[in-house]
């Protein structure tokens, strides 16, 4: 179902990326490197390049996949890259590399607005897709009393107190294995839905507190500060965009494509997706 999956077909950057440039020249490394893609830290801030057929990331770009593929081929993790504005000169024991990101447009990932009534959340195809999928030894998570505990607290997080709001957030964060570790993908899902519905409630600065205090990885760290700041990937988007139109057919596939993602990523991030779901169809009004 291609039209469920936001992938841009031509070469861009995020808009969000954009705030991270300046005319001032900096320095920074290759932090990791993937198949067909790879992330540089400049300044404490991920920048993530991937190529055409990718998503793109809230913090990233989209490139040629020629150009992709000569830069997976020669950069390493650790090699030094200068950043001036939009031009990045990759420093690899190969050779020198020139990317300028000045030439290639902007795409707008901030999150967009939902409208729906909490009755209007639960008769949607997503609703129903995501509700009648079977989570159970799909997610990076261990079925677990407190794991539950965590779980519940979030689907019914207008009856809960700011304390045990904390401890589920602090319990998830950084929890599971991998480079997005199970418990921040399911935050991060959670987060985002309840932002596209424009709750003004204290959990975005909960989460904001309990990173503060408690460290995960780079990237997961990366997509953090882009959601809080109002911005997803690309595939997100599209998530987020079939809450309202998507029947519950198109929901399973997308489903299924998402699930691909990652070892448990794409599942995890689903399953924190419908949480949040769920909270905002159970959410009591005061």
């Amino acid at each position: 179902m291609k039209k469920n999956l936001y992938v841009p077909s031509e070469e861009t950057k995020s808009q969000y990326l954009t705030r991270f440039l300046s005319d001032k020249r900096k320095m920074g490394k290759v932090h990791s490197v993937f198949k067909t893609s790879f992330n540089i830290m400049v300044d404490g801030d991920l920048i993530n390049f991937s190529s055409q057929g990718m998503t793109l990331s809230a913090y990233g770009c989209i490139l040629n996949q020629e150009t992709m593929k000569q830069l997976v081929s020669a950069v390493k993790p650790g090699d030094i890259v200068r950043v001036q504005g939009e031009h990045f000169t990759f420093y690899t024991i190969q050779e020198v590399l020139e990317v300028d990101l000045s030439r290639i447009g902007v795409t707008d990932l901030s999150i967009p607005d939902l409208q729906l009534t909490q009755k209007e959340i639960t008769q949607t195809g997503m609703y129903a897709g995501l509700d009648s999928f079977t989570f159970d030894g799909k997610i990076g998570l261990k079925n677990e009393e407190q794991t539950q505990a965590a779980f519940q607290t979030l689907q019914t997080l207008s009856q809960q107190d700011e304390k045990s709001v904390e401890e589920a957030v602090a319990y998830l964060v950084g929890r599971g294995q991998g480079l997005t570790p199970s418990g921040d993908d399911m935050l991060l899902g959670y987060t985002m839905v309840r932002k596209a519905f424009n709750r003004q409630d204290s959990f975005d600065q909960i989460v904001e507190k309990v990173l503060k205090n408690k460290s995960t990885t780079d990237i997961s760290t990366a997509h953090y500060q882009a959601l809080l700041a109002g911005y997803v990937s690309s595939l997100f988007i599209s998530l987020i965009l079939n809450v309202e139109r998507a029947t519950k057919e198109e929901v399973d596939a997308l489903i299924k494509n998402i699930g691909r993602y990652g070892h448990t990523s794409g599942y995890d991030t689903l399953f924190g997706f419908y949480l949040g779901l769920q909270s905002l169809a159970s959410e009591v009004v005061t």
